[in-house]
């Protein structure tokens, strides 16, 4: 078959066809890791939870700053508010205390005004980093 578009000729012969079957398999790629999703066994969940740890960086103790009028510290959740702490990254424990996170999330208390990062367990328990490698 034969086709004129614009003054020129198209050949539709030598264009594949569009496959119905092409999209549906797609289909079934995309959605098959979402029917078959591992699950974790709930007793290896409380290991998990003891190897995670969060990286936190000491909140100043006195604001340097002075406002107009109070700021409406209410607004912020309970948990930002009282915490001593502000919470910037994850650390994952590897054993023999040694421990892995992202570089970036380091960055940000080391050498800066901030304070030295620091690592908080799921107990609430802040331990000191004694040497970071790459």
């Amino acid at each position: 078959m034969v086709q004129r578009v614009n003054g020129a000729r198209h050949d539709l012969s030598t264009r594949p066809a569009p496959r119905r079957g092409a999209w549906l398999a797609w289909l079934a790629l995309a959605l098959a890791p979402a029917a078959g999703a591992a699950t974790l066994d709930p007793s290896v969940l409380p290991r998990v939870q003891a190897a995670t740890f969060e990286v936190v960086i000491p909140k100043p103790v006195n604001d340097p700053l002075t406002y107009e009028r109070p700021l409406p510290m209410d607004q912020l959740p309970f948990q930002q508010r009282s915490d001593k702490y502000y919470s910037v990254g994850t650390a994952f424990a590897l054993g023999d205390n040694r421990y892995v996170t992202a570089g970036h999330v380091l960055s940000l208390g080391i050498d800066s005004l901030m304070g030295e990062p620091a690592l908080r367990d799921s107990a609430g328990h802040v331990y000191q980093i004694d040497k970071i490698t790459r």
